[in-house]
């Protein structure tokens, strides 16, 4: 860059009026408040809902393991060729409420691909609609969960 290239803009720079390019000052302001904020927001936000969707996952698991009357290890097994339907359950109610993205879903439940989390998701769609009582039962589960999700 040329040295009166800076001069130039150092000037402009230094002017305390640039309305006619920038815009009013309150609107300068309103702009930088939202952006800059945003920016900084989204570095810290993956973290804090990871940790939020865990938290929701854990919360899902054991209410489960309780309403189905198994052990929390029992909810983590995968015996292929054999359907868990409580895991099941469990799997789908993780995706619909807790905001987790399906490779940490897939992570909390030892599955080898988060691929397979919609999968699970169509075949519990599948079951309740087969079974209205298991499907009155989900709704209530997904119902309780959902009010722990909104209280602090």
């Amino acid at each position: 860059m040329l040295v009166h290239n800076d001069e130039e803009l150092e000037n402009f720079y230094s002017l305390k009026k640039r309305i006619s390019i920038l815009g009013q000052e309150r609107y300068v302001d309103e702009i930088k408040s939202q952006y800059l904020n945003r920016i900084w927001l989204e570095k810290e936000i993956p973290e804090k809902n990871k940790a939020k969707a865990w938290g929701m996952i854990e919360a899902i698991n054991h209410y489960v393991s309780k309403e189905f009357m198994i052990s929390y290890e029992q909810l983590l097994e995968s015996k292929r060729g054999k359907i868990n339907l409580p895991r099941q359950c469990a799997i789908s109610l993780a995706k619909e409420i807790s905001g987790a993205k399906h490779q940490d879903i897939a992570e909390a439940y030892k599955l080898e691909s988060y691929k397979t989390i919609y999968s699970h998701f169509i075949r519990m769609n599948q079951i309740r609609a087969k079974n209205k009582r298991f499907n009155s039962q989900y709704e209530r589960i997904k119902e309780e969960l959902s009010k722990r999700r909104l209280d602090p």
